[in-house]
């Protein structure tokens, strides 16, 4: 299944992504801290908030920063991004697959074994985990082979479902909201920034966006409505 990939499927590709998306993590972990240390006493907070001021964000944005402070936006926007909703949804499906092999035990000799409903979860640990690739292959080994009967279309709603979950807790609060503080935190102190701190903070924004646009056009390529939306 990885030797036939293509494109954005290719297992090199995969590999790299994969990469990409463990050095975003790290860095903005780091960046977390330096938000949070730095965002009082280099007056980043007010210039967040006035930045923020007359446009369409300004109802949410502009008063939370004002209340909480922009290293508390950065900190809680990492909290509730890998923290809290990868994490949670990780255990979910951790949880849908041990169901599923404890049922095995309770079905007769000659009963499937089930294991084909809980694949799709199996690619979305691999997935948490940053194996790109192995998350690939469980997600095309949840495709069945024919379209039979209901069971096998519940199967291919319930991947592409399990999919556009896993891309919702993972690109959302984590890489979406949190490029847009570092983007406005790469303005605030550019000046102050040595150019080796400028090239790796780029780098950072680089490997961030194309993670989450490299998901995003996954899902639009699928033309199904939860997945557009998603997207």
């Amino acid at each position: 299944l990885i030797a036939s990939g293509t494109g954005f499927d290719n297992f090199y590709v995969l590999t790299a992504f994969a990469l990409l998306d463990l050095y975003g993590k790290l860095t903005r972990a780091v960046f977390v801290g330096q938000a949070y240390k730095c965002s009082a006493s280099t007056g980043i907070d007010e210039k967040f908030v006035e930045s923020y001021w007359g446009t369409p964000l300004d109802f949410l944005t502009a008063p939370l920063a004002k209340s909480i402070g922009f290293g508390n936006m950065s900190a809680m926007s990492f909290i509730a991004g890998p923290l809290i909703l990868q994490w949670g949804q990780m255990f979910y499906c951790l949880w849908v697959i041990r169901v599923r092999i404890r049922g095995v035990k309770e079905r007769g000799e000659d009963e499937s074994m089930g294991i084909n409903d809980c694949i799709d979860d199996m690619g979305a640990v691999a997935d948490w985990a940053l194996l790109k690739p192995n998350g690939f292959v469980f997600s095309l080994a949840a495709i069945p082979r024919e379209l039979e009967d209901s069971e096998d279309a519940w199967r291919m709603w319930d991947r592409m479902r399990t999919k556009a979950a896993t891309t919702a807790v993972h690109i959302f609060p984590d890489s979406i909201f949190q490029v847009i503080l570092m983007a406005n935190y790469f303005s605030f102190v550019f000046g102050q920034m040595s150019g080796l701190s400028r090239m790796q903070f780029v780098f950072s924004l680089f490997c961030t966006s194309s993670v989450a646009i490299k998901t995003a056009l996954e899902l639009l390529q699928q033309d199904h409505v939860i997945t557009v939306l998603v997207g």
